[in-house]
């Protein structure tokens, strides 16, 4: 009886273990290209949002509330940002929307000088209006592949914090989202070239 009882308390772990889960994470595909979406919560984002920058052909737009620094030049926020200035230098379209505040010193301070380090490595960077708040973390990539969740480009959000997002490799997807950047981009500023 005793045996049976902790096989059966055992199974549901067994059955995860078998399938290849993990309990609160990601599920990474066998073959990247072929996945039509992928969770990528908490440590996993920066794994998946590195490979998928450094993968970029075309154009990378991001919407972000929040992008932190790092004094640690290989800190994770620090070579996702690396990643777009390579890619910008390499002649892709790089282009980022930031939230600045009426009302967050803090926030206008990372923003701002994120802003600067990445325009001084080539990245078209803007800002939204005062007027409303861009809460968005929004990634879209080569037209076909958008991420999207919680997590903004900060240490404690990629590092320590539970954050859920998603990759979505879907062209009609990333076509809305791709609409929804550009009204922003361009209602904010944000040149077309």
């Amino acid at each position: 009886m005793i045996g049976k009882m902790r096989i059966s308390r055992l199974f549901p772990l067994i059955l995860i273990f078998l399938l290849g889960c993990e309990i609160g994470g990601g599920i990474k595909p066998q073959n990247p290209s072929s996945f039509t979406y992928l969770t990528v919560n908490n440590r996993d984002y920066f794994y998946n949002v590195d490979t998928l920058l450094m993968g970029s052909h075309n154009y990378i737009h991001i919407i972000m509330y929040e992008m932190t620094n790092s004094s640690d030049s290989l800190s994770k926020i620090e070579l996702l940002k690396r990643d777009l200035i390579n890619k910008a230098q390499a002649g892709i379209e790089v282009k980022v929307i930031l939230e600045h505040s009426d009302d967050s010193y803090s926030l206008n301070n990372y923003n701002s000088t994120a802003k600067t380090y990445l325009e001084n490595g080539g990245v078209k960077v803007i800002f939204d209006s005062d007027a409303i708040t861009t809460h968005s973390k929004l990634i879209i990539v080569d037209g076909r592949t958008v991420v999207i969740g919680s997590t903004n480009w900060s240490t404690s959000a990629i590092e320590y914090n539970n954050e859920t997002s998603i990759m979505i490799d879907e062209n009609n997807i990333a076509s809305i989202y791709e609409n929804y950047f550009e009204n922003l981009w361009s209602s904010y500023g944000g040149s077309s070239d």
